[in-house]
């Protein structure tokens, strides 16, 4: 089960919604399985990419993983992966942003392994306006869209241990506290379903089924 991603113009988005701004703690989940990690941000993406107001988890342009924050009226602030992933292979990628932890309250985590982190300043993410995306964004003069698989996306307005991180790769969606988004992407369904009770289904454009399936017994 999982949404396969051309790299070109695939996206899904979910309604724009408070939702997913206004957060003083974040966690971003999702298996990805790259087909090409190349030389252009991509990932999945919040408040509409390092603009304003803004988050995205995804590729760095470099070859690592990336988390970004940008919290209302601050810096943007990065944490790279020091692992590079290799094409055709599954990941658990994950971001997690604290604005209490200002000495390292971004952070970006792979395969349950917390890589780097990044000092933060002390604001809330704050921008309802512009639609969360999965798989890619174009706002704001930023672009880019991910070559390859994604699933079980999910996100919360608070930060996970690696111990829960590891129960909703086993599990995905069994932990319900600040369970703010959780899309599955089976590939089976346009919109794409939004399991919490938010119901905030995706507009699928492109994004097919995939043909292959994350670990979800073990990465």
């Amino acid at each position: 089960m999982s949404r396969d991603f051309d790299g070109t113009d695939d996206v899904i988005k979910p309604p724009t919604t408070q939702l997913y701004s206004g957060l003083g703690t974040l966690t971003i989940f999702a298996f990805v399985n790259y087909d090409v990690f190349g030389k252009q941000i991509a990932g999945i993406w919040g408040d509409g990419g390092e603009g304003s107001s803004s988050w995205f988890l995804g590729d760095n342009g470099t070859g690592k993983v990336r988390m970004a924050v940008k919290p209302s009226g601050a810096s943007v602030r990065t944490a790279d992966s020091t692992t590079s992933p290799s094409a055709g292979r599954w990941y658990v990628l994950a971001g997690t942003f604290d604005k209490s932890n200002t000495t390292s309250g971004c952070k970006v985590w792979l395969n349950f392994v917390n890589e780097s982190s990044s000092n933060i300043d002390s604001a809330d993410l704050s921008n309802p306006n512009v639609d969360l995306g999965i798989g890619g964004q174009n706002t704001g003069g930023s672009q880019g869209f991910l070559n390859g698989k994604i699933s079980y996306v999910q996100i919360f307005n608070r930060v996970l241990s690696a111990n829960e991180m590891k129960q909703i790769s086993f599990y995905p969606g069994s932990i319900r506290r600040g369970l703010i988004g959780f899309w599955p992407l089976w590939g089976s369904s346009s919109p794409e379903p939004d399991y919490t009770f938010n119901n905030n289904s995706g507009v699928v454009t492109g994004a097919l089924k995939g043909n292959i399936d994350p670990p979800v017994n073990g990465i």
